[in-house]
């Protein structure tokens, strides 16, 4: 799923035209061919196509080395209509990291390349981007970046070399910084500077015996800009943390615990004033009874000027602008509540109640929520019910929404399984319509369980996703406004 999932927010990046992921110095690849089981999708770090493997002699390793994604265009919702509109080709390690990355036109010209180079132990230690502005100009060099590692593998250094805004002419002068870094024993990050002649920024971290970050201050220029503390108790509970801006505003967080480690209380200062307080009350039976209050807010304008932001130009005063009780059952529902919004002169105060039913094994059959409000300009009441239906194997089956003041926002969507208990459909119905407003179809191979393909068809039009046995993605359609757009990408 991380691998599925990722590689479709990296398509929409990516064909938006966003610098996307490195390319590399293919050389110290091993000639290693792998061939085995595929066992799972993992996340390490920076490697988003990383795709575990293992062969008899217990390697890891990455079978794909090649992804080659086509993105194509049509005028219609029809694919015999459309046309190739883009193309990147991207090479991977045998981790997963993506050393190469091409990007080229309708035409077939490359427009944008990106060099990755790592370490023995896969860190990158240097990238270098290409790019050009037009088809008469081969690409140019215009953004170097070096990495100098310990033998932890922490970052020492981080330099970067570009020609900035002109970068595709003249020499590596117009703009350079860099990163330098310091570390304790323990590996803890207790300095960092930045260096963009002339200008120089030092952040400072201290820590306590147990490697908490306890104080962090930046100043730029040798002129403080902003601090930050934090403390602790026996249980690494944060305690207190705060913060100083460069103007010398101050907030600050006070978190409050109990025997068994829970938090019943949060207090919370602004610019040195009250401004929200939060308080927690546990019963025996786990029930709790939480007590949310907001005081006046104040606060600067668009231009930066001190103001008060209900404008009606007092000082501040710590007076409450509303207050929340609320009541909760042992496996945190909420059962009832009471707001009170204060006005100059009036107030409101907001009831609601909640009544539930559950199954067996606590899935919700239905919440009726009771609101009433009185006070400030008018009364109101209103009722609002949640229904739910489960099968025998307890998946949900419909789901009913009524909106009590609001009917024609009332709604239902209804679910289908098949005997593997994988969801084969659902059906979104609006209002009182008895045609749904969004359908999602899935479809599945032979063994019920790998997903083959998804659809949803709404009012916008259809959406559907193919997947390899593997569970890779082959294929990405998306229509809109009468336009389709399709992916296909191929593994080697």
């Amino acid at each position: 799923m991380f691998f599925k999932t990722h590689l479709q927010v990296y398509l929409f990046l990516t064909f938006s035209f966003v610098l996307l992921f490195k390319q590399a110095e293919a050389q110290r690849e091993p000639s290693f061919v792998g061939s085995g089981e595929f066992l799972e999708k993992v996340n390490k770090g920076t490697h988003l196509f990383s795709l575990l493997f293992k062969d008899t002699t217990g390697n890891d390793f990455n079978t794909v080395r090649n992804i080659t994604i086509y993105r194509y265009v049509s005028s219609d919702t029809s694919l015999s209509n459309k046309s190739l509109e883009a193309k990147i080709q991207l090479e991977l390690d045998r981790i997963g990291d993506v050393i190469s990355s091409k990007k080229y036109d309708n035409a077939g010209f490359l427009y944008d390349s990106i060099i990755t180079v790592y370490d023995d132990s896969f860190r990158e230690i240097h990238r270098s981007y290409y790019g050009t502005q037009d088809t008469l100009r081969p690409l140019h060099l215009y953004d170097d970046r070096y990495y100098v590692r310990d033998t932890h593998g922490n970052i020492l250094k981080d330099s970067e070399r570009t020609r900035g805004e002109q970068y595709w002419e003249g020499p590596f002068t117009i703009f350079c910084q860099y990163y330098k870094y310091t570390y304790d024993k323990a590996g803890n990050n207790i300095k960092r500077a930045w260096i963009k002649n002339p200008d120089t920024v030092i952040n400072i971290k201290k820590y306590d015996n147990k490697n908490r970050c306890t104080a962090s201050y930046t100043n730029a220029n040798d002129v403080h800009r902003n601090s930050d503390w934090t403390k602790y108790d026996d249980s690494s509970n944060v305690l207190e943390e705060g913060h100083i801006n460069q103007h010398g505003d101050t907030s600050k967080t006070i978190n409050g615990y109990n025997e068994k480690k829970r938090k019943i209380l949060y207090i919370y200062y602004k610019r040195g004033k009250l401004f929200r307080s939060r308080t927690t009350n546990y019963n025996n039976d786990g029930s709790y009874v939480r007590t949310l209050i907001n005081y006046q807010d104040d606060g600067y304008d668009e231009q930066g000027h001190y103001c008060f932001i209900f404008g009606r130009g007092e000082e501040y005063t710590g007076r409450i602008e509303s207050k929340t009780i609320a009541n909760f059952d042992k496996h945190g529902n909420e059962t009832s509540s009471v707001e009170i919004r204060y006005r100059k002169g009036d107030s409101t105060i907001t009831n609601t109640i909640h009544n539930y039913q559950f199954t067996s094994d606590r899935k919700l059959i239905s919440d009726t929520e009771t609101i009433e409000k009185q006070g400030y300009m008018k009364s109101s009441k209103t009722q609002n019910i949640t229904l739910n239906k489960y099968d025998a194997q307890g998946n949900l089956i419909e789901h009913v929404q009524i909106e009590g003041n609001y009917p024609e926002d009332n709604n239902k969507e209804t679910y289908s399984y098949n005997e593997k208990d994988k969801l084969l459909e659902s059906d979104y119905y609006k209002g009182c319509g008895n045609k749904p407003q969004n359908k999602k179809i899935k479809i599945y191979y032979q063994d019920g369980v790998t997903l083959k393909k998804e659809y949803e068809i709404n009012g916008n039009g259809y959406n559907y996703n193919v997947y390899g046995t593997d569970t890779r993605l082959l294929e990405m359609v998306r229509t809109y406004a009468g336009v389709l757009t399709q992916i296909v990408i191929e593994y080697k």
